[in-house]
Formats: C-alpha cells, sequence, structure tokens
C-alpha cells in the first residue's frame, strides 16, 4: 500500500490512477472526510476527536482506520496518559473500520539506538494493552527508514520506507546494510557560457574567484527551484557526462 503526508496527496495519486490503499499519515479534518472515506483512504487518528468527526460524517460506508500512538516522537499521536479510553472509544466505534496502529521512531537513523529502543519499548507496551479488546488491528508497524536499516525488531506486520525510496540513506550513522539507487535526476541547460579571466569573482557573496583564465557556464536553476544555496562550491554537475563544480551561487554558475 501507499502512504502519504496530506490529503492532498492522497488525491493526486486516485486521480493518476493509482487504485491500491492509500494511508494519510497526517490528519484529516472534518470536510476532507467524506471524501476520503468515498475514496477509500486509510484515515489516520491521534484521538478521540478524530473518532467523533468520523462518526459524524460517515453515512454508510465506514472508515478505515490506523490509530498512532505517541512514544516519544512528541509530534502527533494519541497521548495515552490523557485519553486512557482512547482505544475503548476505537474498539466500540461501528463507523470506524481498526485497520492499522503505528508509532513513529525520532532517532532511528542516529548511530545511539538507546532511544528508539526505549521507543520500541513503549509501543510494545501499547500493544500489550490493546490485545485485550476482540477488536484486533491487522497491520502493525513503525519502522521507517533508519529503523528498515539497523532494527528488524520494529518491523511489525510493514515499514515505511521514506528517503531510502529515494535511493538515500537516511543519515551516515545508519549502517549500509543495503544497496540503495538513486531514482531521481536534477535537469537544466546551459543558457550562457562565457570566458572569465583570472582574479574575477563568480556570483553572490564573491565566495569564489577565478585561480585562472576559466570558462563559466551559467545554468537556470537555483534556490527557487528548491536547490538550496549551501552546494554554492561543495557540489558538481554533470555537463554530457563530465563533471565540473558547481561555483558561485544562484543560479547555479559552474566553472568549464
Amino acid at each position: 500500500m501507499f502512504a502519504v503526508a496530506q490529503f492532498q496527496e492522497a488525491l493526486e495519486l486516485r486521480e493518476s490512477g493509482i487504485t491500491q490503499p492509500i494511508l494519510i499519515l497526517g490528519r484529516v479534518f472534518p470536510p476532507e472526510i467524506p471524501t476520503a472515506i468515498q475514496a477509500g483512504f486509510r484515515i489516520t487518528l491521534f484521538g478521540k476527536e478524530d473518532i467523533r468527526w468520523i462518526e459524524a460524517a460517515v453515512q454508510d460506508q465506514p472508515a478505515v482506520v490506523h490509530a498512532k500512538v505517541e512514544t516519544g516522537m512528541g509530534r502527533m499521536g494519541v497521548l495515552l496518559h490523557k485519553e486512557l479510553d482512547f482505544f475503548d472509544a476505537l474498539a466500540g466505534s461501528k463507523k470506524c473500520v481498526w485497520e492499522g496502529l503505528f508509532s513513529h521512531f525520532s532517532t532511528s537513523d542516529e548511530k545511539d539506538k538507546t532511544y528508539a529502543n526505549l521507543q520500541l519499548t513503549r509501543f510494545h507496551e501499547v500493544l500489550a494493552g490493546v490485545r485485550k479488546f476482540d477488536r484486533q488491528p491487522p497491520l502493525i508497524h513503525m519502522a521507517a527508514s533508519g529503523a528498515i536499516l539497523d532494527l528488524p525488531k520494529s518491523y511489525f506486520d510493514a515499514v515505511r520506507p521514506g528517503i531510502l525510496m529515494y535511493g538515500h540513506y537516511p543519515s551516515l550513522e545508519t549502517s549500509q546494510s543495503i544497496t540503495p539507487k538513486q531514482v531521481m535526476t536534477l535537469k537544466t541547460f546551459v543558457a550562457h557560457l562565457r570566458e572569465m579571466p583570472a582574479g574575477h569573482p563568480i556570483s553572490y557573496g564573491r565566495h569564489w574567484t577565478t585561480p585562472g583564465a576559466t570558462k563559466i557556464a551559467v545554468l537556470p536553476i537555483g534556490y527557487a527551484d528548491g536547490v538550496h544555496r549551501r552546494f554554492t562550491n561543495t557540489a558538481e554537475v554533470l555537463i554530457r557526462g563530465k563533471r565540473y563544480p558547481l561555483v558561485g551561487g544562484s543560479p547555479w554558475i559552474t566553472s568549464w
């Protein structure tokens, strides 16, 4: 199945022809719930309020839901110490089909797994408490990219690869137990090619100066396109299969 952050992303997948189940990891608000249910999206619950929203919106077709519990990320998820009866409300709801239960790691991509293991222990405690209910979610999941690489005990029934799907390790501290393959390429063209004399500063801030007579290629792409300016003087570009250093700033400028 697919997982996305926002309701709008799920709509885009459906409209593009994706028919498989789609879990929306972010919150689905009342105006979006009827469409989400009709489209068969999996709705994440962060508390009893979400259950009330669904019960107010549901007509004939129930909502398929996943409950997210807080174990240490501190971002979103059911705070069980504040809503002790959350699972009672969920198990008793006739408008919610309880398909999944999950949490999210904060530090699984760090070398020190102490806190990640603490979160995993807390999640197991939640699972133990859920076993008393007749209704059990068939999908338990917690592992994102860092945990997929280093915490096999967190695999459960499903995993949620994020940055790993793009072909990158989540950090330099994870193991390299698999070999990811980059799946994206950013392309532009050479807008201008010019020869600059020695000692000439290039672009904003004069952070790079030509060491000698240098050909400079100007590429019409930059931070407005999502390319961070920290790549100045640190990145490379490929032109006809040959690497050239990125110098100057935005727009991209490379020495030839």
